[in-house]
């Protein structure tokens, strides 16, 4: 019995991640993967959470969106408006 895993929370938050910044830049799908060096077909995927993706083709799409891996990643901090570098209130 082969069944079909749910998709990671993850992946999805991530693929969403990359979606907005993509949109964000007016860009397509094709845009993007010709700029990351990645197959348009395999950024669609990313964007629907679909793949685990290794921290080589991370490093790619953060690249060609202009961030780092960091703030690829920082969703929360991201969309209040925060660097990662930046002090909190706790440090």
């Amino acid at each position: 019995m082969d069944k079909e895993r749910p998709l990671s929370t993850g992946r999805r938050r991530l693929g969403l991640r990359v979606r907005l910044e993509r949109v964000r830049r007016s860009w397509s799908q094709e845009v993007l993967a010709e700029l990351a060096g990645l197959h348009r077909n395999y950024i669609g995927h990313v964007e629907r959470g679909e793949l685990n993706i290794g921290f080589d083709n991370l490093t790619r799409l953060a690249e060609a969106l202009e961030m780092s891996v960091g703030q690829l990643l920082d969703e929360h901090n991201s969309r209040l408006g925060l660097r990662a570098d930046m002090p909190t209130e706790n440090a």
